[in-house]
C-alpha cells in the first residue's frame, strides 16, 4: 500500500490516518518498540507475534524492520507533539515528511567499508 502512495502529503495523510486511529497507548507502545536496540526489538516482535491479539501490530514492526526509512518516519511522527492531535487540526506538511525522507535516506545509507590504516613506507 505504501508504495502506491507516491506524494509526500500522501504518504503523511496516509500514515497519520492510520496512527490516529490506533489511539495513545498503542502509538507509545510502537514508539517506545521502533526505539528499542536490535535484539529487545526482536523479542518484542516476537511476543507480539505470538499472540493472536497482537499479531497484526507485530506485522507492522516486521514491515518496519524490512524498511528502515518506515521505520525511521514514523519514529520522526511518533515523536511529534502533532501525531496525537486530531487529523482535522493539523494540515499535513509535505515539507516535514521529506526532511524525514532525506534523514530516513541518510540513516540507512550503507557506510563505506573501513579502510586499515596503513603506515607510510620507510622507502
Amino acid at each position: 500500500m505504501i508504495e502506491r502512495l507516491g506524494r509526500p502529503d500522501e504518504l503523511e495523510r496516509w500514515l497519520r490516518a492510520r496512527l490516529n486511529a490506533i489511539g495513545p497507548a498503542p502509538r507509545a507502545e510502537l514508539l517506545h518498540v521502533l526505539t528499542l536496540p536490535d535484539f529487545c526489538r526482536a523479542d518484542r516482535i516476537g511476543e507480539f507475534y505470538g499472540n493472536p491479539k497482537t499479531r497484526s501490530f507485530a506485522e507492522l514492526l516486521i514491515d518496519c524492520e524490512e524498511d528502515r526509512a518506515l521505520r525511521a518516519v514514523l519514529v520522526g511522527m511518533l515523536r511529534e507533539p502533532s501525531a496525537s492531535s486530531d487529523p482535522r487540526r493539523h494540515a499535513p506538511s509535505s515539507s516535514s515528511v521529506s526532511r524525514l525522507r532525506r534523514r530516513a535516506e541518510r540513516l540507512t545509507r550503507p557506510k563505506p567499508p573501513a579502510w586499515p590504516e596503513t603506515t607510510p613506507s620507510p622507502f
